[in-house]
């Protein structure tokens, strides 16, 4: 028999496979055999070379996303279950507390769905019938004639911005107050001061109403006219040799031009109602920018009537009865005054009498007749009826009403 030599103890290098090889540490010799798993297949191994043989952990146990995301969900699902809940407990109990108030009988408990609070069914029926029966008879008769209030406040381009007074005559060679244009009108001398020699000059006779020529008054020279106007009841004296043009269809003005036909002097009447004096008129209708600290006036010969000149002296304003009365110089393209001597003759030459027409503004006649005779009858029949008026809060209603009114 041949000896076997005994085996020896096999080796094993237990060195970690996925150790770093420089963190190995000097083999030790087993006394045992150890087979071997990989270190991967270890269930609790720590990675560290200094863990003890046998000293296993127990693996720990993740939670997965899914799981977390499962155990939120369930919770804000709770939560909002709480809210719901509490909501409807909370409506059914002020549903029932209006209830008590309104002295309504709950039988049934009914789940408020708060689609819609009440389903009313109501039913109006409304008659009414009204006879009428009206006789009407209205007549009236209303004069009225228009008022103008304007103001004549136009200029030429002569005396833009100048006054009568500060505007200058035309050439007056015997010095006497009647330009050599105005000595042609009024039959005078133009080198003679005092054509008829009573002492006074020729310009002073014609501005206080006397001839001229003679030792009468003005009215009765053969050179002077007299223009009447009964329907608005005023008249004056004018040179008559100037073309006279009645202004309007109504009488209501009259124009006179002078004989080279490049000045004139109108003459309009406006409706006075308020028989206001020619001052206030003035104030009242004048320009929003006119000064009023220094207006001058002027009474006519006959001393019954003053009347108010313009700020620039070219408007001369009277007021007589219902109408005020306007005359305005005009002195065309001249840059100097021909006839400011002839201008102030005229105003204060007028006259006035009882016109024979009164302005209608204020005084109308009215004849209205009025019978009326009103029957009336008046039904109302109103039926209200209100079906199955639901309230989803515990409420059932039942009413109807039926109105009937005879008048």
């Amino acid at each position: 028999m041949f000896e076997q030599k005994p085996k020896e103890p096999h080796k094993l290098d237990v060195t970690a496979l996925d150790e770093d090889p420089k963190d190995q540490k000097p083999k030790k010799e087993v006394k045992f055999t150890v087979h071997a798993m990989p270190k991967k297949f270890h269930a609790g191994h720590t990675g560290s070379s200094s863990s003890k043989p046998g000293n296993f952990e127990q693996p720990q146990k993740s939670k997965s996303l899914v799981s977390k995301t499962v155990l939120i969900v369930v919770g804000v699902v709770v939560v909002i279950g709480i809210g719901v809940i509490g909501f409807l407990l909370y409506k059914k109990n002020s549903g029932n507390a209006d209830n008590v108030a309104n002295g309504n009988t709950n039988t049934e408990a009914n789940v408020n769905t708060d689609v819609m609070i009440n389903f009313n069914n109501n039913s109006n029926a409304n008659t009414n019938s009204n006879v009428n029966i009206q006789g009407n008879t209205n007549s009236g008769s209303n004069t009225h004639t228009a008022t103008n209030t304007s103001v004549n406040t136009s200029t030429n381009s002569s005396s833009a911005g100048q006054t009568l007074s500060s505007m200058a005559s035309s050439q007056d060679v015997d010095n006497d107050g009647l330009t050599d244009v105005e000595e042609t009108d009024y039959g005078t001398e133009k080198t003679e001061a005092d054509t008829d020699g009573d002492t006074y000059s020729d310009g002073v006779e014609v501005g206080f109403g006397f001839s001229p020529l003679d030792k009468g008054k003005l009215d009765a020279s053969p050179k002077i006219g007299v223009y009447t106007n009964p329907t608005y009841g005023f008249s004056f004296l004018y040179p008559n040799d100037w073309l006279i043009d009645k202004r309007g269809v109504d009488g209501k003005g009259v124009l006179m031009i002078s004989p080279d036909n490049e000045e004139y002097i109108e003459v309009t009447i406006q409706d006075n109602v308020a028989r206001k004096t020619a001052e206030e008129w003035y104030k009242e209708n004048a320009s929003t920018n006119t000064s009023f600290s220094s207006l001058a006036t002027v009474t006519n010969w006959l001393n019954n009537a003053t009347g108010v000149i313009s700020t620039d002296g070219f408007s001369t304003y009277f007021s007589s009865g219902n109408y005020i009365y306007s005359f305005y110089y005009s002195t065309g393209r001249h840059t100097e005054l021909d006839y400011k001597t002839t201008y102030n003759m005229i105003v204060r030459s007028v006259s006035f009498t009882t016109p024979s027409v009164i302005s209608n503004l204020n005084a109308s006649t009215n004849t209205s007749t009025n019978s009326s005779s009103n029957t009336n009858t008046n039904t109302n029949t109103n039926t209200n009826t209100n079906i199955d008026n639901t309230n989803d809060l515990f409420n059932v209603n039942l009413s109807a009403n039926t109105n009937t009114n005879t008048n």
